[in-house]
C-alpha cells in the first residue's frame, strides 16, 4: 500500500487556497506573488567527475574545475551539484 499522507495534502491545499487569511491569523503579514515548491526532489548525479578536490587542514574541501569551453550557468550549476553532494556525503564544507 502506498504511503499517502492525506493530512499533509489537505493542509497544503488549504494553505494554497486560504493563504492570505490563514497567514494573517498567524501574524504573518507579507504580500505573496506565488507559492514555491513544497516537495524536495532527490537528485542523483550520474557522473561526478570533478577535476580537482583537495581536503584542507581546516577540514573543508576546495574544488577546482578547468573548462576549455564556456558552459555558462548550466556548468556552474553542475559544479555546485558536485559540491553539494560531496558536502552532504562527507559532512564537510
Amino acid at each position: 500500500m502506498a504511503n499517502i499522507q492525506h493530512e499533509d495534502a489537505i493542509m497544503k491545499m488549504g494553505m494554497e487556497y486560504f493563504r492570505d487569511t490563514l497567514l494573517r491569523i498567524l501574524g504573518v503579514h507579507y504580500k505573496y506573488v506565488d507559492s514555491g515548491p513544497t516537495e524536495l526532489v532527490s537528485l542523483t548525479v550520474e557522473k561526478k567527475y570533478q577535476d580537482f578536490t583537495f581536503l584542507t587542514t581546516e577540514d573543508f574541501y576546495v574544488h577546482f574545475e578547468f573548462q576549455t569551453t564556456s558552459g555558462g550557468t548550466p556548468d556552474l550549476r553542475r559544479f555546485h551539484a558536485y559540491e553539494a553532494t560531496m558536502s552532504y556525503k562527507t559532512g564537510k564544507k
